[in-house]
């Protein structure tokens, strides 16, 4: 552990570090416990690379308590490794966007425990050939997505995973925490994956209803009486004249047999005045 005698009994707009080195590993820590400017902080972070190297893990621990540091935003219901769990949300301050931009480590302490946090921000899922997401459908589209191990520049807010109680040798890094991390982008890999199964199936569903509402239209469409064009075309048809004769010989009707009336009387003759036999 090493730290600047120089400072000893001096004011200071930001408290000494404490450098901690194993083997060729260093690691800074920062415990400002005050309000901090951009300059204040820009400045450590340079005179810190400038010393130890651009690789060297620099961390600031801020106070669960201190509410200049530490502005709660809510928590969020999350699934790690399929178990169900909340974190806190929190909403960063400028100074601590700062300096996670730079690759520095942001925490917090909470009693003997550490708060390393991850980005997340809200997302709509694009829509892709062959989904529907109307519907039921439309609140599945809705999401949020993480960025790790650093929150990313644009995260809308930044969540507190489960607190860790050790860094791991020798690079200091949190190793539980990352893990927890990588579980979370794991869960919504699956989650989104899972949301456009459902947006297919519901894109398929609709196009087999529409295609069996279509045939069953064609089929009463077919059974329907016909059209008064469809009967004034029938009239006109049957109202036609009859074809012209042509050249070829017409066949020879046979004769009719000729049925005397009934109502007719025979033709008087002087025959009648014959005898019978004579007649």
């Amino acid at each position: 552990m090493e730290t600047d005698p120089a400072l000893a009994g001096s004011t200071w707009q930001l408290p000494p570090a404490i450098t901690l080195r194993r083997g060729r590993h260093f690691a800074v820590i920062e415990r400002p416990g005050r309000l901090l400017s951009g300059d204040t902080a820009q400045t450590r972070l340079q005179a810190v690379r400038a010393r130890y190297g651009e690789h060297t893990a620099h961390w600031w621990f801020f106070d669960r308590g201190d509410h200049h540091a530490f502005d709660y935003a809510g928590n969020l219901k999350v699934r790690v490794s399929g178990e169900p769990t909340v974190h806190d949300k929190i909403r960063p301050t400028s100074v601590q966007r700062l300096i996670n931009s730079t690759g520095a480590q942001v925490c917090w302490l909470s009693g003997e425990k550490i708060l390393i946090p991850y980005g997340g921000r809200p997302i709509t899922h694009p829509v892709h050939e062959g989904e529907d997401w109307t519907g039921d459908t439309a609140r599945w589209a809705r999401d949020w997505t993480v960025s790790h191990p650093h929150p990313a520049p644009d995260s809308a807010w930044w969540g507190l995973p489960l607190p860790v109680t050790v860094l791991a040798q020798p690079a200091f890094r949190p190793v539980p925490a990352l893990r927890i991390m990588a579980a979370l982008a794991a869960s919504q890999r699956r989650r989104e994956e899972h949301r456009r199964n459902l947006a297919r199936t519901a894109h398929n569903h609709r196009n087999s209803t529409l295609a069996a509402a279509t045939g069953v239209q064609l089929t009463l469409d077919t059974g329907l009486a016909p059209t008064p064009t469809e009967e004034a075309t029938s009239l006109v048809t049957a109202a036609s004249p009859p074809p012209l004769p042509t050249n070829e010989p017409d066949c020879p009707a046979e004769p009719l047999t000729r049925v005397p009336s009934l109502r007719t009387r025979p033709r008087w003759s002087w025959r009648r005045l014959l005898p019978r036999r004579w007649r």
